[in-house]
Protein backbone atom coordinates (compact mmCIF):
# COMPACT_ATOMS: atom_id res chain seq x y z
CA UNK A 1 0.00 0.00 0.00
CA UNK A 2 2.99 2.62 1.04
CA UNK A 3 4.77 2.16 -2.52
CA UNK A 4 1.44 1.82 -4.35
CA UNK A 5 -0.23 4.89 -2.94
CA UNK A 6 3.52 6.47 -2.57
CA UNK A 7 2.33 7.53 0.91
CA UNK A 8 3.44 6.25 4.90
CA UNK A 9 1.41 4.47 6.58
CA UNK A 10 1.16 5.72 10.43
CA UNK A 11 -0.82 3.54 13.41
CA UNK A 12 -3.21 6.13 15.31
CA UNK A 13 -3.16 4.35 18.78
CA UNK A 14 -6.72 3.16 20.77
CA UNK A 15 -6.14 6.04 23.86
CA UNK A 16 -6.14 2.91 26.30
CA UNK A 17 -3.35 0.96 24.53
CA UNK A 18 0.00 0.21 25.37
CA UNK A 19 1.84 -0.26 22.23
CA UNK A 20 5.56 1.07 21.96
CA UNK A 21 6.63 3.83 20.02
CA UNK A 22 7.87 1.81 16.84
CA UNK A 23 6.91 -1.66 17.74
CA UNK A 24 7.84 -4.48 15.53
CA UNK A 25 4.39 -6.05 14.98
CA UNK A 26 3.54 -2.75 12.86
CA UNK A 27 6.47 -3.30 10.83
CA UNK A 28 8.00 -0.58 12.95
CA UNK A 29 6.08 2.08 11.89
CA UNK A 30 4.95 4.58 14.27
CA UNK A 31 2.36 4.61 16.83
CA UNK A 32 1.02 8.14 17.52
CA UNK A 33 -1.18 8.62 20.56
CA UNK A 34 -4.18 11.35 21.34
CA UNK A 35 -3.50 12.62 17.70
CA UNK A 36 -5.93 10.50 15.85
CA UNK A 37 -8.16 13.82 14.73
CA UNK A 38 -4.69 15.60 12.95
CA UNK A 39 -3.27 12.56 11.39
CA UNK A 40 -7.22 11.17 9.35
CA UNK A 41 -7.50 14.92 8.40
CA UNK A 42 -3.98 14.88 7.22
CA UNK A 43 -4.27 11.53 5.51
CA UNK A 44 -5.31 10.83 1.91
CA UNK A 45 -6.54 8.14 2.72
CA UNK A 46 -7.93 5.77 6.18
CA UNK A 47 -7.79 2.01 6.57
CA UNK A 48 -9.86 1.99 9.62
CA UNK A 49 -10.27 -1.00 11.75
CA UNK A 50 -14.30 -0.86 13.19
CA UNK A 51 -13.85 1.50 15.65
CA UNK A 52 -15.94 4.68 16.45
CA UNK A 53 -12.85 7.01 14.63
CA UNK A 54 -15.40 6.60 11.72
CA UNK A 55 -16.68 10.02 13.06
CA UNK A 56 -13.32 11.32 12.16
CA UNK A 57 -13.52 10.11 8.89
CA UNK A 58 -17.16 11.33 7.63
CA UNK A 59 -15.94 14.81 9.18
CA UNK A 60 -12.88 15.14 7.23
CA UNK A 61 -14.77 13.64 4.12
CA UNK A 62 -11.58 10.84 3.83
CA UNK A 63 -12.19 7.51 1.61
CA UNK A 64 -11.70 4.67 3.83
CA UNK A 65 -11.46 0.92 3.69
CA UNK A 66 -12.47 -0.91 7.22
CA UNK A 67 -9.62 -3.95 7.59
CA UNK A 68 -10.22 -6.72 9.66
CA UNK A 69 -8.13 -9.85 10.70
CA UNK A 70 -11.55 -12.42 10.08
CA UNK A 71 -9.67 -14.58 12.98
CA UNK A 72 -10.12 -11.81 15.33
CA UNK A 73 -13.62 -10.55 14.15
CA UNK A 74 -15.79 -10.18 17.49
CA UNK A 75 -19.72 -9.77 17.48
CA UNK A 76 -19.04 -6.19 17.98
CA UNK A 77 -16.65 -5.50 14.78
CA UNK A 78 -19.28 -7.62 12.79
CA UNK A 79 -22.01 -5.43 13.71
CA UNK A 80 -20.27 -2.36 12.96
CA UNK A 81 -19.48 -3.25 9.46
CA UNK A 82 -22.70 -4.67 8.83
CA UNK A 83 -24.65 -1.57 10.02
CA UNK A 84 -22.38 1.37 10.13
CA UNK A 85 -20.14 0.93 7.21
CA UNK A 86 -22.60 -0.47 5.63
CA UNK A 87 -24.81 1.99 5.66
CA UNK A 88 -21.97 4.52 4.91
CA UNK A 89 -21.31 2.52 1.76
CA UNK A 90 -17.46 2.13 3.00
CA UNK A 91 -16.14 -1.39 1.49
CA UNK A 92 -14.31 -3.73 4.35
CA UNK A 93 -11.57 -5.85 3.60
CA UNK A 94 -10.34 -9.32 5.20
CA UNK A 95 -6.50 -8.80 5.66
CA UNK A 96 -6.13 -12.79 5.31
CA UNK A 97 -7.02 -12.28 1.70
CA UNK A 98 -4.36 -11.38 -1.25
CA UNK A 99 -5.11 -7.95 -2.93
CA UNK A 100 -3.45 -6.35 -5.92
CA UNK A 101 -3.14 -1.96 -6.06
CA UNK A 102 -6.36 -1.63 -8.79
CA UNK A 103 -8.34 -3.52 -6.13
CA UNK A 104 -7.65 -1.17 -3.36
CA UNK A 105 -8.07 1.72 -5.34
CA UNK A 106 -11.73 0.54 -6.47
CA UNK A 107 -12.44 -0.32 -2.66
CA UNK A 108 -11.54 2.98 -1.56
CA UNK A 109 -13.77 5.05 -4.13
CA UNK A 110 -16.61 6.67 -1.78
CA UNK A 111 -20.19 8.47 -2.36
CA UNK A 112 -19.69 11.20 0.42
CA UNK A 113 -23.05 11.99 0.37
CA UNK A 114 -23.73 8.99 2.91
CA UNK A 115 -21.25 10.30 5.02
CA UNK A 116 -23.40 13.72 4.76
CA UNK A 117 -26.28 11.60 5.46
CA UNK A 118 -24.21 9.86 8.33
CA UNK A 119 -23.33 12.81 10.10
CA UNK A 120 -26.46 14.78 9.88
CA UNK A 121 -28.52 12.20 11.18
CA UNK A 122 -26.39 10.52 13.63
CA UNK A 123 -22.93 12.98 14.81
CA UNK A 124 -22.55 15.33 17.68
CA UNK A 125 -21.59 17.78 15.10
CA UNK A 126 -25.04 18.40 13.69
CA UNK A 127 -27.23 17.30 16.86
CA UNK A 128 -25.02 18.41 20.04
CA UNK A 129 -27.21 16.35 22.36
CA UNK A 130 -24.81 13.24 23.82
CA UNK A 131 -21.78 11.81 22.57
CA UNK A 132 -21.06 9.83 19.23
CA UNK A 133 -20.46 6.52 20.71
CA UNK A 134 -24.05 7.09 22.88
CA UNK A 135 -26.04 8.10 19.43
CA UNK A 136 -24.52 4.98 17.76
CA UNK A 137 -24.66 2.29 19.89
CA UNK A 138 -28.64 3.07 20.41
CA UNK A 139 -29.22 3.32 16.29
CA UNK A 140 -26.76 0.47 15.16
CA UNK A 141 -25.55 -1.74 17.71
Amino acid sequence: IERSFNTKIVIAAHPKSFHKKKPKYFGYREVFFDQTDQLIKKSKFVLVEPSQAISLVIKYRKPALVVYDKLCLTNYKKTMIKYVYEYLKIKSYNLNDLFAFAEIKKLLKVDFKHYKIFEKKYLLASKNIKNNYETLKKRFL
